[in-house]
C-alpha cells in the first residue's frame, strides 16, 4: 500500500515538475523496497534520487539520500560500506544542524545499531570515522557508483573485520590505521580519530 501511494505521489510530483518532491518520494520508495528485500528496485529509486540532488540543491535531502543508501548497503550485508555512509551522513547533519524526521529516523537508527553489532564497536568506530571526514561529493560518488554497479547485492557474505585483519597479517588496530590512510587522512588526523599519539 505504501508503494502504491508513493508511486502515485511520484507521478504527481513529476507532472508538476517538482524535483524536490520527486527526490524525497524516490528516497521513500527506495527505503520501502529495501525493507521488502527488493534490492534492484531500491537501487534504481535511490540512484535516481541522488541524480536529482544537483537540481534540488538541498543538503538535507542529500543527508537522507546517503542514509537510505547506507540502509540498503546493510540490507546487502555490506556493513563497512553502511558504516562509512552513516559517518558521512552524520558529518553532513552536524554541519546543517539537521535532525532526521520520523519515521525514517527510526529506520536509520535501527539499521545503524545492527551494523554496529556486525562490525563490533572498534571496527564500527574506525569505519564510521572515515565516513565523517569523507567530503560530501566523494560520499555521493561512492554511493552512486555502488548503486549503479551490475549487482550491488553481489557481496552477500557479511564483512568481518577481524577475519580481514587476520588474512592480511595485521592487527585490528593496524587495519584501522590502513583504512584511514587509504581514505587520505594525514598522520595527525589518524591519531586524533583513533585517540593515539601522532608517533
Amino acid at each position: 500500500q505504501a508503494t502504491a501511494l508513493l508511486e502515485e505521489a511520484l507521478t504527481l510530483f513529476r507532472g508538476a515538475g517538482n524535483h524536490w518532491g520527486s527526490t524525497i518520494t524516490l528516497n521513500y520508495l527506495g527505503l520501502v523496497a529495501a525493507d521488502r528485500g527488493d534490492v534492484r528496485r531500491a537501487s534504481t529509486h535511490l540512484a535516481e534520487s541522488l541524480d536529482l540532488f544537483e537540481e534540488v540543491s538541498a543538503a538535507d535531502c542529500l543527508a537522507d539520500g546517503l542514509a537510505a543508501v547506507a540502509v540498503l548497503a546493510a540490507t546487502c550485508r555490506q556493513p563497512a560500506r553502511a558504516a562509512r555512509l552513516f559517518g558521512a551522513t552524520r558529518a553532513l547533519q552536524d554541519a546543517l544542524g539537521y535532525p532526521f524526521p520520523l519515521p525514517e529516523r527510526a529506520t536509520y537508527e535501527r539499521t545503524e545499531r545492527a551494523v554496529q553489532n556486525q562490525l563490533g564497536e572498534p571496527g564500527y568506530a574506525a569505519t564510521y570515522a572515515v565516513g565523517r571526514i569523507l567530503p560530501p561529493d566523494h560520499a555521493i560518488a561512492e554511493a552512486t557508483e555502488w548503486l549503479r554497479a551490475p549487482a550491488p547485492v553481489g557481496q552477500t557474505k557479511p564483512v568481518q573485520m577481524r577475519s580481514s585483519a587476520r588474512d592480511t597479517g595485521l592487527t585490528p588496530r593496524e587495519l584501522e590505521v590502513v583504512r584511514l590512510i587509504v581514505a587520505g587522512c594525514r598522520d595527525q588526523e589518524i591519531a586524533d580519530t583513533l585517540f593515539l599519539s601522532r608517533r
